[in-house]
């Protein structure tokens, strides 16, 4: 059995013979490393693999980068041809789609390495090459979380602003025509309005890192179009959730860039800012147009 001085060696060198040039690991945790492929992904960037080892077995993923490339381009569903393609080759080829977490991998003696590493490589770079030229589809219906949602709903009732608020509206983006929100209004600002959209994430039933990769590929493909609007992310972490922490520290390492801003409903202090806000907004002078929109459409639909 090898030492754990050892181990780094002995897979820096089979990893290296396996892609015929010198590859470095950079450690991440106990017996866990990340290296970089010697070909580029979709975009032409290094594509990078975590790689782990535990009783001379060893498991590459893919560290999420099909499952982000899939809901980005919202082919992330059973009847989508990026799923379909997903699932064929890695039935062929052996490999396991961990839909919880978001990855492809792959597990295999350390003497089988050098013959399971290149052909998990291929795999991955066809679905990163070949899933932006397939047909997708044009919008998106699914929110992240409907529990969450009602009970945000549930506060907004209590407070007495759910009559000015708009439920399942979409947030336009590129790459997906029409993205799922689960709240919305809108304030003046100056001559023009500014929407305020807030979606809802459940992290503490299940798929959690697959939710985050959702909320990312929404905002990374919504923020060229919303330049002035604001995108509220609110989130529940539940107890002792270890994927449902991870999770939530992606979503926040995300904001900054992604433009939008973190809730998270089971802190009482964040709970408290979040519905204080709306409250705020809803009820000011900010918002008399749209609260005027929202009466008249109520009244017609009654009277109809």
């Amino acid at each position: 059995m090898m030492t754990n001085e050892r181990i780094p060696v002995e897979l820096r060198r089979v990893v290296s013979e396996a892609f015929d040039c010198g590859v470095a690991l950079t450690t991440v945790g106990e017996n866990r490393w990340e290296f970089k492929a010697p070909f580029g992904d979709q975009h032409g960037d290094p594509l990078s693999f975590s790689i782990g080892y535990h009783d001379n077995q060893v498991t590459v993923n893919d560290k999420g980068a099909v499952a982000g490339l899939l809901f980005s381009l919202g082919q992330d569903e059973d009847d989508t041809p990026g799923i379909k393609l997903l699932s064929a080759l890695a039935r062929s080829n052996n490999l396991v789609v961990d839909y919880d977490f978001g990855l492809v991998r792959t597990s295999c003696p350390l003497n089988e390495l050098f013959d399971t590493l290149p052909t998990f490589a291929r795999v991955v770079l066809t679905l990163l090459t070949a899933s932006p030229h397939l047909e997708r589809r044009q919008s998106r219906s699914r929110t992240l979380g409907r529990r969450l949602s009602s009970r945000i709903k549930a506060h907004y009732e209590k407070e007495g602003i759910d009559r000015y608020v708009e439920r399942t509206s979409h947030i336009p983006g590129v790459a997906v025509q029409q993205w799922p929100a689960d709240f919305h209004w809108k304030l003046a600002v100056g001559r023009r309005h500014q929407n305020v959209f807030t979606l809802a994430a459940d992290l503490d039933i299940k798929n959690p890192l697959v939710k985050a990769h959702r909320v990312s590929s929404l905002a990374l493909d919504t923020r060229y179009l919303r330049p002035d609007d604001e995108l509220r992310v609110v989130i529940n972490t539940g107890e002792n959730n270890d994927g449902a922490c991870q999770a939530a520290k992606l979503i926040r390492e995300h904001s900054p860039d992604l433009k939008y801003t973190v809730y998270d409903f089971d802190d009482d202090r964040q709970r408290g800012s979040f519905l204080e806000r709306a409250v705020m907004e809803l009820t000011s002078e900010r918002a008399r147009e749209w609260r005027g929109i929202l009466s008249r459409v109520a009244e017609e639909a009654y009277a109809s």
